[in-house]
């Protein structure tokens, strides 16, 4: 049974503790979803005749409103997925096989695969926005800030006056706890990298989209910056109310940010759930890893205990499996089978052949493996 109430269960990205009232208690999301992924799979090209699988085989649904964590280690295919929505791959990725529906706010679906390239041009901004990690790499370093938001709404928004322009922008700099007489005639060098991710965070909201993709959005900034980051996107997701996506290796951010949990490994989803049952009742072996290789609120390093070994290479993913080489409780099975995400509860899905038997209690059956 889950922890009963007040049962310190987590960690926020603070450093405090979460308090649960017991898993699995949360409903599995319902409505239309606002975007359909299905079977997709990402090849990268390695040269003019190899590729390499790095994403394969996902389905996933995402809802109005909703905040998904992407997590695993660096190299697990997170960012590719995310960054494939909005069809942002770099040039020598291409999208293999599925289909990617996206439904506008007239309700009308349509594949966001199929958009040539003006449509694709309409579709990002205007429906989906993207912000990366790298700040000073996104903006550009010879326009002001005020000349960046004009350039993005003029792009789409050809009706709009230089008054309601500089509103606009205005309006979102505060949203996000900037001085707009400070950071609206600045170069992008003029300012902090904390006050640069917030410029990029609130260009990302300029033409009001439903879905925001966020790289890594705290990942190089120092830990106070990374609080106030945090603090600016819980009030825009709860005032704006666009669906979310954040891409992070940072347990204690999509613990305090997330509705439902996306863990991925060599290229799959190997188990999605909402944040709770993620954290108080994982089920997959490579979950429940990274959870234990978070350091506990309590301070005990005692209670901290790695993953062993390595992330594969795409090129070179083992049999079965991909995760068999590291996991502690790995079968016969899991070397020559791979295992299907399969449902176990109520929005509640793993890839693990002994996903019943695992909780973060279980001691592994083989050591070292």
């Amino acid at each position: 049974m889950g922890p009963s109430s007040g049962d310190i269960v987590g960690f926020g990205a603070n450093g405090d503790a979460l308090q649960g009232s017991g898993y699995g208690n949360r409903p599995e999301p319902s409505g239309e979803a606002l975007v359909e992924i299905r079977n997709l799979a990402v090849d990268y090209r390695i040269s003019k005749k190899a590729t390499v699988s790095v994403v394969k085989d996902v389905n996933l649904d995402l809802y109005p409103g909703e905040s998904l964590a992407l997590v695993g280690e660096s190299g697990c295919g997170k960012t590719t997925l995310a960054l494939a929505i909005l069809r942002l791959l770099p040039k020598v990725g291409v999208i293999r096989q599925g289909s990617i529906r996206f439904r506008r706010r007239s309700g009308e679906m349509f594949d966001v695969l199929a958009l040539n390239t003006n449509e694709l041009r309409e579709f990002r901004w205007a429906e989906a926005s993207v912000v990366y990690q790298g700040a000073m790499n996104s903006l550009n370093p010879l326009l002001r800030i005020r000349a960046q938001f004009a350039e993005t709404i003029r792009a789409h928004r050809k009706d709009m006056s230089a008054q309601q322009i500089e509103a606009r922008s205005t309006e979102l700099l505060e949203l996000v706890q900037l001085e707009p007489a400070r950071v609206l005639p600045a170069f992008p060098h003029e300012l902090s990298g904390g006050m640069r991710q917030r410029v990029l965070i609130a260009l990302g909201m300029v033409l009001d989209p439903q879905l925001v993709v966020l790289d890594e959005p705290t990942t190089a900034l120092d830990i106070l910056t990374q609080r106030s980051v945090v603090e600016v996107l819980r009030r825009l997701k709860a005032e704006l109310r666009f669906t979310m996506v954040f891409v992070t290796h940072d347990l204690p951010l999509a613990a305090e940010l997330a509705d439902r949990v996306a863990t991925m490994y060599g290229g799959r989803i190997v188990e999605l759930a909402d944040v709770e049952d993620t954290f108080y009742n994982p089920k997959h072996p490579y979950t429940i890893g990274l959870i234990k290789a978070v350091p506990p609120v309590t301070g005990d390093t005692m209670m901290v205990a790695s993953v062993i070994g390595s992330p594969p290479a795409f090129g070179e993913l083992p049999s079965g499996c991909a995760f068999h080489p590291r996991c502690p409780y790995a079968q016969d099975r899991c070397v020559n089978e791979e295992p299907p995400l399969e449902r176990l509860a109520v929005g509640h899905d793993a890839a693990c052949f002994y996903a019943d038997e695992m909780s973060l209690q279980r001691k592994p059956v083989v050591a070292d493996v």
